[in-house]
C-alpha cells in the first residue's frame, strides 16, 4: 500500500553512510477509500521551524504510469524539529488548492519553494501537468505561527 514517508538522516551520512541511523516517520495525510495523496515537494523555513510541503492525487493503478490529474493540496507542519523522531506526524494544515481556486484544476502541484516569510508567506509552486507544460503559481499567504 503505498504510504507518504521522510527518512531523516544527519549531514554526516554523506561521509560515513554505514555509521549513521535514519530515522523514518510517516506522514499520515487524510485519505480517501481508494485515492492516495502523496507528498511530492518540501520547504523548510528555519525561522519558524515549518516544514511547508506539497501533495497531489493521480488517478493510476501504479507508482510508475501517469493517470488523470486529481486535487493538489498545500500543507504544513508546525515545530517540524521536534517532531522529527516520531513514526507518525499528522500536519497542521492541509490545503485543498483545487477546492479554494479553479485555477489549480488539471495541475499537478509538485513542488513549493519560499520567496519570503516576513510579513506574509510568498510562496511558488510548479506543477508538472503530464502532458509536458510546466506551470508556475506564486502566492502570498497569512504567516501560520
Amino acid at each position: 500500500k503505498p504510504g507518504n514517508h521522510l527518512m531523516i538522516v544527519r549531514v554526516t551520512f554523506l561521509e560515513t553512510p554505514d555509521t549513521v541511523e535514519p530515522s523514518v516517520s510517516k506522514i499520515v495525510l487524510q485519505e480517501q477509500k481508494d485515492i492516495v495523496i502523496g507528498l511530492s515537494g518540501l520547504a523548510y523555513i528555519d525561522s519558524s521551524d515549518i516544514l511547508l510541503f506539497t501533495a497531489s492525487v493521480e488517478h493510476t493503478a501504479n507508482t510508475t504510469e501517469d493517470g488523470p490529474i486529481g486535487d493538489s493540496y498545500l500543507g504544513y507542519i508546525k515545530s517540524f524539529s521536534s517532531k522529527l523522531r516520531q513514526t507518525e506526524i499528522t500536519p497542521d494544515t492541509l490545503i485543498n488548492l483545487t477546492q479554494k481556486d479553479k485555477k489549480f484544476a488539471n495541475h499537478k502541484i509538485e513542488s513549493v519553494c519560499v520567496e519570503s516569510a516576513t510579513n506574509d508567506l510568498i510562496l511558488h509552486l510548479v506543477a508538472d501537468n503530464d502532458d509536458g507544460t510546466s506551470t508556475l503559481f506564486k502566492l502570498k499567504m497569512d504567516l501560520p505561527w
